[in-house]
């Protein structure tokens, strides 16, 4: 069963993604709910089983492991940012197909915090048959489910792992729309999926290029266990610059005073840095992965938009397009006219774009109608 998984996944994932994030939603919006029911149910089953297992809701156990034996508590942590995470998972599944169906903020809202208390029951839930049940910590939620219905909980985690996947899709395509309008990316082919929602778009060139890197880490890793490594590294990470870009945005944007930036962000900034220091020993296993990727998009990211800036910086320099059409019209050697229409992008708005300049130089031709337009966002 698990090898079918590892070639469904992906292939669902990517195929259903050009019908647009709505189309999406509406087609695998039940499959969260029974999701986050089932989740709840086998949890509640195994905690009424043993209910001693909610004695870990005391910080004391937490505070005495640390007492006692603070190395492994260290390390206890980095498989903690995986349990929190898990959850964040299905918030993010949630929120994108509540969001791609309706777009009511309050709703998601509401179920975001039903769907942490039950995902918190399935913990405890795998807690119990871990502790109770022996041979069960290479499966714990397998094994949790009664022995009856592991086809059923093999088929819902199956449906659930393809919503959470087409929850990060979606947003890889949010944010390279974007970086794009920011000037950090080329202008790729981006579709708008909805004529209601802005923001629901589909980029064929991310599409395929998520495909491509999911076949790799299948492939080239093999097991669920080394891709937990990429995995906690990665949102720890994630974690962290967030929290600088919270102070960033909270002085620069917000105006809050350093007094409120600190009490609100320091907090963030122990947890986050203490999360990924537990992790950094997964970086020669498979941690090395996300870091690469993310320095590779990094530095090209960097180097696109620092280019942009030359060539606008450039473009500024020339003379206006009004001035350069009325100099090299009325000149000796003016250019031939031809008829036809051409169409020019430009970077700065009433500067003369680029290609028309290489147009003028090489072909020394100029179109009966000639339309010229800039991205204001880009001076």
């Amino acid at each position: 069963m698990s090898r079918a998984a590892r070639g469904l996944h992906p292939h669902c994932a990517f195929l259903f993604q050009r019908r647009g994030t709505a189309v999406v939603g509406k087609s695998f919006g039940p499959v969260m709910l029974v999701w986050f029911v089932y989740l709840a149910a086998v949890g509640v089953y195994r905690v009424m089983q043993h209910p001693q297992v909610l004695r870990a809701l005391s910080p004391e156990w937490a505070w005495t492991l640390v007492q006692m034996h603070p190395a492994m508590a260290f390390t206890i942590l980095g498989a903690v940012i995986l349990a929190l995470t898990g959850t964040g998972t299905g918030m993010e599944a949630l929120y994108a197909g509540i969001s791609a169906t309706s777009g009511v903020r309050p709703f998601a809202s509401r179920g975001s915090s039903s769907c942490f208390r039950r995902s918190s029951f399935g913990y405890f839930g795998q807690a119990s048959t871990m502790l109770f049940q022996p041979g069960s910590a290479k499966q714990p939620f397998f094994y949790a489910a009664p022995s009856w219905a592991l086809i059923p909980t093999v088929l819902i985690a199956l449906l659930a792992t393809v919503i959470a996947s087409q929850a990060v899709i979606s947003g890889a395509f949010s944010m390279t729309s974007q970086a794009i309008e920011l000037g950090f990316l080329p202008r790729l082919r981006v579709i708008e999926t909805s004529k209601a929602h802005r923001g629901q778009v589909f980029v064929p060139v991310v599409n395929a290029v998520l495909f491509a890197a999911v076949m790799f880490l299948v492939f080239g890793f093999r097991s669920s266990e080394r891709l937990t490594s990429a995995y906690g590294i990665a949102v720890g990470l994630t974690m962290l610059i967030t929290t600088v870009q919270m102070v960033s945005l909270s002085r620069t944007v917000w105006r809050w005073p350093w007094l409120a930036v600190v009490a609100i962000s320091a907090p963030l900034f122990i947890i986050d840095a203490l999360l990924v220091a537990a992790n950094l020993h997964k970086v020669p296993q498979s941690g090395w992965f996300p870091v690469a990727v993310g320095i590779v998009l990094f530095v090209l990211m960097a180097t696109w938009h620092r280019g942009r800036e030359f060539a606008i910086h450039h473009a500024s320099q020339t003379s206006p397009l009004a001035d350069y059409l009325r100099n090299k019209l009325h000149a000796a050697d003016a250019p031939a006219c031809v008829p036809g229409t051409a169409v020019y992008p430009g970077s700065t708005p009433g500067a003369t774009p680029s290609a028309l300049l290489s147009n003028m130089r090489h072909n020394r031709v100029l179109h009966q109608t000639v339309i010229v337009f800039a991205n204001h966002s880009d001076s």
